[in-house]
């Protein structure tokens, strides 16, 4: 059982260790060991001594702390105003604040600035090497959409109770759940439901949060949403981070946009530059590519240019590129369709799940995946009552990169970024370029192996492939109904089916609880070709029984084993001395049969029993001896029986 942590137990650390300013990191670690608690509520602890002005920084940006003596912490008084009002689950700034007022000056006045033009009309002009501190886009400040972050690039908000009401979409949870509900913090849900009300913050806040806690990168993060009116274009590796050298294509492609607001990224190895507008062709989405097949500069990955307009996390390191200015402008739309032409993608029509029967008056018979139906209209019903994401979570996702929408695909490389695929709750849809989509349908023959996913459309999953891929999502534990065509039932090739075709029967079979899938056997039909049928005659008639009873007409009739005609004579005269036992040993009846019927013992077109065409089955047929041969089976062999005479055997017999 951990012992109660709180702004106490900090300080008593603090006066128990040796160094007189030891790193935060160690401060938590060490609380976490003393108390048994685990780290991530360890160093919320620590967070709260900054806070509450108990413990302040003391170096530069070290992380090291050290005691606030008592007269100077009487002295201290909040310094910072929130520009919104806290929610409920939002910690309230101006309560808790240490940030001295030499630190807050640092702070950008979130009424919002004016913003400055920049100071050329060519990329030519600016020296990639210099930069500003600390300078962000007005038109960025002014919305309510920043995060701090961690050393990583993962947001986080300080300012959130761990319990917010946000949703959770943990892959520790078969379905989202808030926050308040579960184990997981909501100050790490960027995305999610709630998000905006409880997790974003407005600059202000986030930048002085940014200042006073250790463990916090002097980064910021903007969260841009669906429809904020701005274009992220991020330049990976496209900057020598020794020199400050551009990449001549990079630096081309900004020319053809026009000068905006840029910063340098963290590594010092990318640009950020952002403007107004949106992707100009239709259908692509997140459009990502590299630039060239070697590393620039003293860079190790190769350059990319990567463009989002939509949901995305955008490090905003407020490393501003001298010269830029701060305006945000517009970008040149027909040049940025021709960037994106050139390197390989193109318009088309908004993906859709391509649904091609009208359920608009259809009521579903059957729902379940137990659920037997004879109206393919019920398997587009359930396909359209299906979550695409859910359904991409267990086929295709490897990776979420960008909360529910955004995710790194299972055939994709951990350096891809994960930003060219996303899904909503009809379609997923692949921007880049293998320029695949569709719903989930074509998401399970992905992962059940039936198609390849680039260029993937939902007309490819046709036939016996979109059976097959029902099948799958059956399999994965979704809803989907077993269609069991009737005698009569029209093919989209124009004809018809005559009967029930044997995979619908042996799909009935398993729904119905008859048998299990894997109780099917391979049989020889009556050409000699082999199919997949039922293990015994009772399980197959058991079938058609069920299907009339649900009145569904089969257009076929139960079998019955065919029965030998009787030998009316005694085989044991037939037998030679030495031979096994005539009803034990089916070689030893086979030849009895035969000289039986050489003598005149029997009619010729007599048919001899079971028994003794086993050997045939063996030997001539070469599959396993059965009893339980199919009909097609037995009357090949009886056919060859005739056929054959016992000097014969010693030919076909192993």
């Amino acid at each position: 059982m951990s012992k109660t942590v709180d702004t106490n137990t900090v300080v008593d650390v603090l006066r128990d260790l040796d160094d007189e300013a030891p790193p935060a990191l160690e401060v938590a670690e060490r609380i976490a060991e003393e108390t048994d608690t685990d780290m991530a509520e360890a160093q919320e602890c620590v967070y709260d001594a900054v806070d509450q002005g108990v413990i302040e920084r003391h170096g530069d940006a070290s992380g090291d702390l050290r005691l606030v003596d008592d007269e100077a912490n009487t002295e201290r008084e909040s310094v910072v105003e929130p520009c919104s009002t806290p929610d409920e689950g939002r910690v309230n700034v101006s309560e808790t604040s240490k940030t001295d007022p030499q630190e807050s000056s640092k702070t950008q006045d979130c009424s919002g600035n004016e913003p400055e033009t920049s100071d050329t009309e060519t990329w030519g002009e600016i020296d990639f090497s210099v930069t500003n501190d600390r300078v962000w886009a007005p038109a960025q400040i002014e919305r309510d959409a920043w995060m701090c972050r961690k050393e990583s690039k993962l947001p986080y908000a300080p300012w959130v109770d761990d319990d917010a009401p946000v949703k959770c979409i943990h892959e520790d949870h078969d379905e989202p759940v808030l926050c308040a509900d579960c184990d997981h913090q909501a100050g790490y849900k960027w995305g999610s439901d709630g998000s905006r009300e409880y997790v974003h913050t407005d600059h202000e806040t986030a930048l002085d949060w940014a200042d006073k806690v250790p463990l916090l990168s002097s980064d910021l993060v903007y969260i841009q949403r669906e429809h904020d009116p701005f274009v992220f274009v991020d330049g990976d590796d496209v900057r020598d981070p020794e020199t400050g050298a551009i990449h001549p294509v990079f630096e081309a492609f900004l020319e053809l946009l026009g000068v905006t607001y840029a910063d340098v990224s963290t590594s010092g190895a990318g640009v950020h530059a952002v403007y107004r507008g949106e992707i100009p062709l239709d259908g692509v989405n997140s459009p990502t590519f590299e630039i060239d097949d070697k590393p620039w500069g003293s860079n190790d990955d190769l350059p990319a240019f990567e463009v989002y307009d939509g949901k995305h996390v955008c490090i905003a390191t407020g490393d501003h590129i001298a010269g830029t200015g701060t305006e945000i402008v517009a970008w040149d739309a027909e040049a940025a369709a021709a960037i994106f032409r050139a390197n390989g993608f193109k318009q088309r029509p908004e993906p859709s799940a391509e649904r091609p029967v009208d359920l608009s008056d259809h009521t579903p018979t059957a729902t379940s995946s137990t659920g037997i139906t004879t109206e393919i209209r019920d398997l587009f019903h359930a396909l359209d009552r299906l979550d695409a994401k859910q359904v991409a979570d267990k086929t295709i996702v490897q990776e979420w990169t960008q909360g529910e929408r955004g995710f790194l695909p299972v055939w994709g490389s951990p350096d891809d970024g994960g930003t060219a695929n996303y899904v909503d709750d009809q379609i997923w849809n692949d921007t880049g370029h293998d320029d695949g989509y569709g719903g989930p349908k074509v998401m399970a023959a992905i992962d059940a192996g039936l198609v390849y996913h680039a260029g993937i459309t939902p007309s490819d999953v046709s036939g016996k492939t979109f059976f097959d891929a029902l099948d799958h999502l059956r399999n994965l534990g979704f809803s989907i109904p077993v269609f069991v065509p009737e005698a009569g039932t029209k093919i989209g090739s124009g004809g018809q089916y005559d009967k029930t075709p044997l995979w619908a029967l042996r799909k009935a079979a398993v729904a119905l609880g008859v048998c299990e899938q894997d109780d099917f056997v391979e049989r020889t039909g009556n050409n000699g070709g082999t199919y997949i049928g039922f293990a015994t005659r009772n399980d197959y008639n058991r079938t058609l029984r069920k299907l009339s009873e649900r009145e569904i007409d089969t257009g076929r009739e139960q079998t019955k084993r065919l029965r030998s005609e009787y030998y009316d004579v005694e085989l044991t005269k037939f037998v030679d001395e030495g031979e096994g036992n005539l009803y034990d040993d089916a070689e030893t009846l086979l030849r009895a049969c035969l000289r039986a019927k050489a003598a005149g013992a029997v009619e010729a077109e007599t048919t001899p029993p079971i028994l003794a065409l086993i050997p045939l089955q063996r030997d001539f047929l070469g599959i396993d001896a059965n009893r339980d041969m199919a009909d097609g089976t037995r009357e090949r062999l009886i056919k060859t029986y005739h056929d054959i005479e016992e000097s014969d055997l010693d030919r076909f017999l192993g």
